[in-house]
């Protein structure tokens, strides 16, 4: 038997959907013949030059909290959205230290709709 694609929608492990806007969304869910589920990890979510350069896109906000969820939320009122703030200003790592005081460059609110749109159409790959 070969690798199989599921089509399941992913919940968690209380049962609950995952919102559209988690950047887990984006990896297949696939299940070997033993089997086992597992991901592919290996697709990347990227905000082009062309995106970010644009002021329209854009803003530059004061970092006043020291959590990546916590600013998602105060920003954009929703916690599943802390790594268009990563991949935004380049994080790779949303485990090293926020530093309070600071500034980030932030997606506008407007433009989290097709970073939605996109992600459903990656995940339909």
């Amino acid at each position: 038997m070969a690798i199989k694609k599921l089509t399941e929608r992913y919940t968690d492990i209380k049962g609950a959907r995952l919102a559209p806007s988690s950047m887990i969304r984006m990896f297949n869910i696939l299940q070997d013949e033993n089997d086992t589920y597992f991901m592919n990890i290996f697709k990347t979510f990227e905000f082009t030059s062309d995106i970010l350069d644009d002021p329209v896109n854009t803003n530059e906000i004061g970092i006043v909290e020291p959590w990546w969820e916590s600013i998602s939320y105060s920003y954009y009122g929703d916690v599943n959205t802390w790594w268009v703030l990563c991949t935004t200003n380049s994080i790779l790592n949303p485990f090293e230290e926020i530093v309070v005081g600071g500034t980030l460059d932030v997606l506008t609110k407007n433009f989290i709709p097709y970073v939605q749109r996109d992600l459903e159409t990656i995940f339909s790959y």
